[in-house]
């Protein structure tokens, strides 16, 4: 028997996860919480469930202040993207652009090959 996905799409913005559900509802899911109503009345969820069983909450970084000189211009994201893509490309994953925007914006300095596998993986699942 098939569970019923309650996370349609997704995007890792500031360290939220911001989904859409299969109804088309937007919510935001922290590290701990979701901003669906449910959330508010019962203090779980099942999005946050979903999240967490998916491990997209071990994805979820604490928002870092970056200044403004440290802002990569649109040449930098566009040569890290083209990157991204070869690497995911030479380890047989088909990729989106919607993958790769996705992904290239949560890529540190301390980012590992397996980890960017890994979240891949995730982003194809929710995508296909």
């Amino acid at each position: 028997m098939e569970t019923k996905q309650h996370i349609k799409e997704f995007t890792i913005v500031d360290g939220k996860l911001e989904i859409e559900s299969p109804s088309g509802n937007h919510y935001t899911i922290t590290k701990t919480t979701c901003s669906c109503k449910g959330f508010g009345f019962r203090r779980t969820c099942s999005h946050l469930k979903e999240a967490e069983e998916r491990g997209l909450i071990s994805l979820l970084n604490e928002p870092k202040h970056i200044s403004s000189q440290h802002t990569l211009s649109p040449e930098a994201h566009t040569i890290r993207k083209n990157a991204l893509k070869q690497f995911l490309i030479k380890n047989n994953i088909t990729t989106t652009e919607d993958m790769i925007n996705t992904i290239e914006p949560q890529i540190t300095r301390d980012s590992k090959p397996e980890d960017i596998i890994a979240l891949a993986k995730i982003c194809k699942y929710f995508v296909g």
